[in-house]
């Protein structure tokens, strides 16, 4: 009873709750300031730190002084209130400094790398790859959260499938130390895994192990595998965030077999095998309904679905749906989070969820450089191109040889408008791969932005040549190279397809915005909204829309989208 006297004659609630109230002013005018001018997000959490330190030296002032007025502090309580705040500025600086920029490159060469190849089908009649492919993507999932080691991404390792070159180059273009190879054949139940872990260097094995097991225990052949790699690099396998480095997704194996037929239909990424994938997912999800991973899946078919083949409105129920319910099954799944983030922006417009989404998918893999490349393309759709930079960086230097991220920087620098280090990006990149999926339709964005329509309407035919569409597109330069009459052409043909088929209006309303007509550029924005178009996240930054910006009515458009809310 004392004591609670005391609290109340001293009114440390009542300098606690001001404190408070104070504290969470300064941290959300803080934050609202930050977003208008893009500053590191350290800050605000530094700052929250710092204020949290605050709490122990508001009650020791209160306790002290709360009923004494303006007693000046004694040389003691001075000394506390100096070593909080040393402590609290201590502890906010070293969390500023470990934000989400990528480390030193003297860090990343002092750390273990290695690339986990394409394991081998070994099946009589090879047709098993969608397990190998599986079981290699599932050790690069499990390695990639393994504190001190560097992993090539799956689509960069990949890209080496059934290669004839040296082990030594495809470290050297991989930049990793060792590398992992393997086969796969499975029989009725049982499952033979062979693994070999080489230095690409001298080529010394540095261990190697054939695994007979049911193919109930692929989990567990997998983790004993991660570990092995562990022990033999060094690296601390147990300080990974899961007590488990692979995760036993399903004990039903044949759900699971559906789950890896899905995973590797939806890498082909046309509109046949996406439709096939979702037909394996819901198998899987048949069998065993609380698969999250099939759940996760299918959020990914239906993203692709709606970036490219079908009227987004029509798949973005069952695409947000998915995501949730994998969420709902294991929080942890970072591309549910990332695809999460991609339909609350579609769905609802509301940025500020969304970027949560791709900030908690980024913390659960921090090393995946997929996961960074996206969320720094989408920081840079939202306006922040100095956090967009650090995340690309950050997939650059954990994955240096990643295609992926070659694009993904391009897309950042085209979108803050930097055209000749975009173009400068692409063009390396098809220097090494021709055929890269859309790097052709994004070159010729940068000729466009800069001016170069000729050069921007070849890139167009290039990218038609390989089977997307650059219609749009090639309208769009077509007029602004003054040649009004072939535009309208592509936009008339344009407008008479999307009566029976899936046209997104963005594109349409991209080349009314090249031939100056604004109201029908602004008619087909309309429609893109309608079309609940995921083109609309652009919409803030997009280049090619500076002309309408000083439309009245586009504010509105970008309040609907989300911007500015």
């Amino acid at each position: 009873m004392n004591l609670w006297s005391g609290i109340k004659q001293r009114k440390i609630a009542t300098w606690t709750a001001a404190y408070l109230a104070a504290a969470w002013v300064l941290v959300q005018v803080v934050a609202l300031v930050g977003d208008q001018f893009d500053w590191s997000p350290a800050i605000g959490r530094a700052l929250t730190i710092l204020l949290a330190f605050g709490v122990p030296i508001v009650l020791i002032l209160a306790w002290q002084h709360g009923e004494r007025g303006r007693q000046r502090a004694t040389p003691l309580e001075l000394i506390l209130v100096a070593a909080l705040l040393f402590t609290g500025i201590t502890v906010a600086w070293r969390v500023g400094r470990a934000d989400h920029r990528p480390p030193a490159n003297d860090e990343l060469d002092a750390q273990p790398a290695i690339a986990v190849l394409p394991f081998k089908d070994i099946s009589p009649q090879r047709d098993q790859s969608y397990l190998s492919d599986g079981i290699a993507e599932e050790l690069i999932n499990a390695l990639a959260n393994v504190p001190g080691l560097r992993v090539a991404s799956a689509r960069s390792s990949f890209g080496f499938r059934d290669s004839e070159r040296p082990l030594r180059d495809i470290a050297r273009e991989l930049h990793v130390d060792v590398v992992l190879e393997g086969a796969v054949r499975q029989q009725g139940n049982r499952l033979r895994v062979t693994a070999n872990l080489t230095n690409a260097e001298n080529g010394f094995h540095l261990w190697s192990q054939v695994y007979d097991r049911d193919l109930s225990d692929v989990f567990a052949v997998q983790e004993e595998i991660a570990r092995r790699i562990a022990e033999r690099l060094e690296v601390d396998l147990a300080a990974a965030a899961a007590k488990k480095a692979v995760r036993s997704h399903t004990a039903d194996m044949r759900a699971y077999e559906h789950y890896l037929r899905g995973r590797e239909l939806t890498r082909a990424a046309s509109y046949e095998s996406l439709q096939l994938a979702i037909k394996q997912f819901e198998l899987a999800l048949a069998r065993d309904p609380n698969l999250a991973a099939a759940h996760a899946g299918l959020a990914d078919v239906y993203l692709i679905l709606g970036f490219n083949y079908v009227e987004p409105r029509t798949v973005l129920p069952a695409f947000e749906d998915n995501a949730r319910k994998a969420l709902a099954l294991d929080e942890r799944l970072a591309n549910a989070h990332m695809a999460l983030a991609y339909a609350t922006i579609a769905g609802q417009g509301n940025w500020a969820t969304a970027l949560v989404h791709a900030q908690r998918a980024v913390a659960l893999n921090r090393q995946n450089a997929d996961v960074r490349a996206f969320h720094a393309v989408l920081l840079a759709y939202a306006g922040q191109p100095v956090r967009a930079f650090a995340e690309t960086d950050s997939a650059d230097l954990l994955d240096p040889a990643r295609a992926f991220t070659t694009v993904d920087r391009a897309l950042v620098l085209f979108f803050t408008r930097r055209y000749a280090e975009a173009e400068k990006h692409l063009q390396q990149m098809l220097a090494l791969l021709p055929g890269f999926p859309r790097a052709n339709l994004w070159l010729g964005w940068t000729f466009a932005a800069r001016g170069q329509y000729d050069e921007a309407i070849k890139a167009y035919q290039r990218e038609r040549a390989v089977g997307s569409t650059a219609d749009a597109y090639m309208a769009h330069a077509h007029a602004l190279a003054g040649r009004r009459d072939t535009a309208l052409a592509i936009v008339r043909d344009l407008v008479r397809r999307s009566e029976t088929e899936f046209v997104d209006a963005h594109r349409i309303a991209t080349a009314y915005v090249g031939l100056g007509d604004h109201e029908a550029a602004l008619r087909w924005l309309d429609r893109a909204f309608e079309q609940k178009s995921f083109h609309l996240m652009t919409l803030n930054t997009d280049p090619f829309m500076d002309p309408l910006r000083g439309d009245p009515r586009f504010p509105a458009l970008l309040q609907r989208a989300g911007f500015g809310r």
